[in-house]
């Protein structure tokens, strides 16, 4: 979800979040890297942790995916529309350097990939291929299969094509034994007003049929029938509150979130306004 979302739906995200755990995300994160590994990562660990080794520190993917989460909870990657081309040559270099083992760490590739805007990212994307004559979506493919790299590539390919990136991610869905609800429920109803017409264009190109016949084929009761009417009627279920209409809680007892917004004590949400993000950071510390 981090990968794909904005910098400001990452600091409501943030807001909600505290609101209903009582905890940051950025600590939930730095506590839990363990968790969104995959299993045969998992036991790769605890047979770590039962060794005699001397270090005491996690793996090294542990450390590179819980770094990646924590530089995309921050939410500082700029939504303007300039692009710096002497920067973007620079980060293409960079990236070149990375791939080809010259720097040995995720750093640069964080960095690169947390803080600049997609229109920066997209300049240096094509600057990268321009100068070392390959696609770098396909070169990172070819580093691995790992969490981080994983995460790397939904980064890059969201930004660069959101559609056809959430098109795939459907059709992944959709497939195979069994139906991934959670990721269906999640981009329909998230993408419903944004961008679903051209995500049922990504779809219909990816799997030759429509999305909604096969959310039909696929889908049974009644979420079958809420998906096909937020396909069929997204603008209707998801148009904007009249601007007379109050969103504000009644509740008269507030607390301050770490971030800064008012929330109110009976745990209900509230709404806000405030800067977004924070600066991009220089360095990341192992």
């Amino acid at each position: 979800m981090l990968c794909t979302r904005t910098s400001k739906q990452i600091y409501l995200i943030k807001q909600a979040y505290y609101t209903m755990f009582n905890q940051t995300l950025e600590s939930h994160i730095d506590g839990s890297g363990f968790a969104i590994l995959e299993p045969q990562t998992k036991s790769k660990w605890a047979f770590w942790k039962g060794s005699e080794a001397k270090s005491k520190e996690p793996p090294k993917r542990v450390l590179a995916i819980t770094k990646l989460l924590l530089a995309l909870a921050r939410g500082s990657r700029p939504e303007n529309t300039a692009v710096d081309r002497h920067f973007a040559l620079s980060d293409a270099h960079h990236l070149n350097k990375v791939c080809t083992g010259k720097i040995g760490n995720e750093e640069m590739l964080i960095r690169i990939f947390t803080t600049r805007s997609s229109y920066q990212l997209s300049a240096t994307m094509n600057y990268y291929q321009q100068h070392y004559g390959h696609d770098f979506e396909k070169v990172l493919s070819k580093q691995g299969s790992g969490e981080f790299l994983q995460a790397l590539r939904a980064a890059l390919q969201s930004l660069r094509q959101p559609s056809k990136f959430y098109a795939e991610e459907l059709s992944d869905a959709l497939s195979g034994i069994g139906t991934d609800e959670e990721t269906l429920v999640l981009i329909i109803t998230t993408r419903a007003e944004v961008d679903m017409q051209f995500i049922k264009l990504e779809f219909m190109n990816e799997c030759k049929r429509s999305l909604e016949d096969v959310v039909r084929d696929e889908t049974i009761g009644k979420l079958r029938q809420l998906l096909l009417t937020i396909l069929g009627q997204g603008d209707m279920l998801f148009s904007p509150r009249p601007s007379n209409c109050s969103m504000a809680p009644s509740a008269t007892s507030y607390y301050t979130s770490p971030y800064g917004s008012r929330q109110p004590s009976d745990g209900s949400a509230s709404y806000f306004s405030g800067s977004v993000g924070s600066s991009a950071p220089n360095s990341f510390q192992s």
